[in-house]
C-alpha cells in the first residue's frame, strides 16, 4: 500500500478515495497558497501617501472597515516613512478608513518591555489632535471603486 494514499488520484482501491480525497487535497493546496484565493466579493488594491497639513507622515498605521452597503472584511496598513501605504483587498462600496498619522520628533525615549527591561526608541508624536474615535485618529469615509488603485489621504491637523 502506498504511504500517501489520501493525494491518489485514482479514487479507488484503499485510502481516502473519492470525494474525500479531493477535499483533502483542495485543503492541502489552500494551506499551502495562503492568500493566493481570490476573494468572493468584488477589491481593489489601494496605495499612495498620507500627509496631514501637506507634511508627511512618517509613521502610524490605516484601518478600513466596509459599511453596510460593502460587501467584505476589514483590514490594516502601516504608514511607511516615506509616507506611503499599500491596503490590499479592500471591497467595493462605501467604506470608512481610519487613518492614525504620526512624526517623529528626532528624541529618544526610554521605556520598558513586558519583560521588564529598559528599551531606548524613538519618539513618535499624532499628526492630528484629538480626534473623536480616538486620540490622533481621523476617519474618512469613501465610495471606493476599482478606479482607486492610487489614492493619497490629505488630511488637517484639527479634529476631523
Amino acid at each position: 500500500m502506498n504511504d500517501r494514499a489520501c493525494v491518489r488520484t485514482d479514487y479507488g482501491g484503499t485510502g481516502l478515495g473519492g470525494r474525500h480525497s479531493r477535499t483533502f487535497v483542495a485543503a492541502v493546496l489552500g494551506l499551502a497558497c495562503g492568500g493566493c484565493w481570490a476573494h468572493p466579493y468584488p477589491t481593489v488594491d489601494m496605495r499612495g501617501r498620507v500627509t496631514v497639513d501637506g507634511q508627511q507622515a512618517s509613521a502610524g498605521h490605516l484601518t478600513f472597515q466596509p459599511n453596510a452597503k460593502a460587501r467584505g472584511r476589514g483590514g490594516l496598513s502601516v504608514i511607511q516613512p516615506d509616507g506611503s501605504y499599500v491596503l490590499r483587498g479592500v471591497p467595493l462600496g462605501e467604506v470608512t478608513f481610519a487613518i492614525a498619522p504620526q512624526k517623529k520628533t528626532g528624541k529618544q525615549i526610554q521605556t520598558v518591555d513586558p519583560m521588564g527591561n529598559k528599551v531606548t526608541t524613538e519618539e513618535f508624536i499624532p499628526l492630528i489632535e484629538g480626534a473623536a474615535i480616538g486620540a490622533g485618529q481621523s476617519t474618512v469615509t469613501l465610495e471606493v471603486s476599482p478606479a482607486m488603485s492610487h489614492y493619497d489621504f490629505r488630511l488637517s491637523g484639527q479634529n476631523n
